[in-house]
């Protein structure tokens, strides 16, 4: 099948176009932004079922960290109690978990720090 050309002439030279090729590049230029529009709206809907996600994520890590600092005020009630009867003081079940917290607490900031505040580059094996 032999292929048609049509020969137009822009700023005095000959051009050769093809009809499939302009049939092509039409349908083209037609679809592109329903293609746009769509990519559009695909990326809102993942955003959307994305934020959804990280969501639920969040309550049920808000939920889950609540239930836990309940627990460990528990656990450290039950301790300040039973060292209390240990040792038939009332004031040094508390005195010794209250002591024992903010210990931790002194070991723990100083590290915290110093891991947060150096930063080394890595480098390529």
């Amino acid at each position: 099948m032999e292929q048609q050309n049509l020969q137009r002439r822009t700023a005095g030279r000959a051009v050769t176009i093809n009809p499939e090729i302009s049939t092509a590049a039409s349908l083209l230029a037609q679809d592109v932004p329903r293609f746009m529009r769509e990519g559009v709206n695909l990326a809102k809907l993942e955003a959307k079922q994305t934020i959804k996600d990280v969501g639920v994520r969040a309550g049920i890590l808000s939920v889950s960290v609540y239930l836990a600092m309940v627990g460990f005020f528990f656990v450290c009630t039950g301790l300040a109690f039973l060292i209390s009867e240990a040792t038939q003081m009332a004031w040094a079940g508390p005195l010794v978990v209250g002591g024992g917290l903010i210990l931790i607490a002194g070991i723990a900031v100083p590290v915290a720090l110093k891991a947060g505040g150096k930063k080394t580059p890595r480098t390529a094996s």
